[in-house]
């Protein structure tokens, strides 16, 4: 085995490794991270239309077109 590695390189290619394992793991932390804020954007976008379309209706309903929640 040792003939097929040179094993001065044998460092530089684990460290290689390491760095790219690590290169993975954060973009996944980072893919993860960014894809809760979406989410949490997205219901608090969700909860302020409906929010908003039930003040219209009320609003509508009881003579107040500027009433909000």
């Amino acid at each position: 085995m040792s003939d097929l590695i040179d094993p001065s390189c044998l460092s530089s290619i684990i460290g290689g490794a390491t760095d790219a394992v690590g290169l993975i793991l954060h973009g996944t932390e980072t893919a993860v991270g960014d894809i809760v804020t979406g989410v949490g954007d997205a219901v608090g976008h969700v909860a302020d239309g409906v929010g908003n379309a039930l003040g219209n209706i009320l609003g509508g309903l009881f003579g107040h077109p500027d009433f909000h929640f």
